[in-house]
């Protein structure tokens, strides 16, 4: 017998998209982040009654992005992911284009502070008054070598950090670039 056609389903282009070796060759945070938005496409194509990917346009998809309006990471992920698993649809010939792929956006503004000495030191010094040496230890760390808190979170003696070198060694987690920084 005959196959039975693909029905064409939102649910049906991000399972697709997840066998792609693009997305099997990001690293699992990056996927567990991509899958966690997906919910969010997921919920949005349930909500609209499981239409047929080919016939979402540029102003459906608009209308997602401003239940995001207050949330501006989350509105350009979901856009990123949606770009993806619409791509996805042109790749399987449900679609000749992207209207996802026409929607500008630019990054969000973010809320970076940067310390002064001063205000290390200070909170450096609150953190051994609460008997947290460590993190005492990490702020400053933290503050001298300026890289992301989730990767030196994850140092260790003798594997990223090398007193014998007098350096810290290690790949980020986000781009998994080789970094090297001696300690002042």
């Amino acid at each position: 017998g005959r196959a039975a056609p693909v029905q064409r389903r939102m649910q049906t282009l991000i399972d697709a998209f997840f066998e792609t070796q693009a997305f099997k060759a990001l690293r699992p945070r990056t996927q567990r982040g991509y899958t966690q938005t997906t919910g969010y496409i997921r919920a949005w194509a349930e909500a609209l009654g499981e239409p047929d990917p080919a016939l979402i346009g540029k102003p459906d998809i608009e209308k997602l992005l401003a239940k995001f309006d207050d949330k501006p990471t989350t509105r350009r992920m979901v856009k990123i992911i949606l770009k993806l698993v619409m791509d996805q649809a042109i790749d399987m010939g449900w679609r000749t284009d992207n209207p996802a792929a026409r929607i500008k956006m630019g990054a969000p503004k973010t809320k970076a502070a940067i310390w002064e000495a001063v205000d290390v030191e200070a909170y450096a010094w609150a953190a051994v008054g609460m008997g947290q040496p460590g993190m005492a230890a990490l702020i400053l760390m933290e503050w001298e070598i300026g890289q992301r808190l989730t990767d030196a979170y994850l140092f260790r003696a003798g594997a990223e950090y090398l007193p014998d070198k007098g350096l810290f060694q290690f790949r980020q987690s986000k781009t998994d670039a080789p970094v090297s920084i001696p300690v002042s």
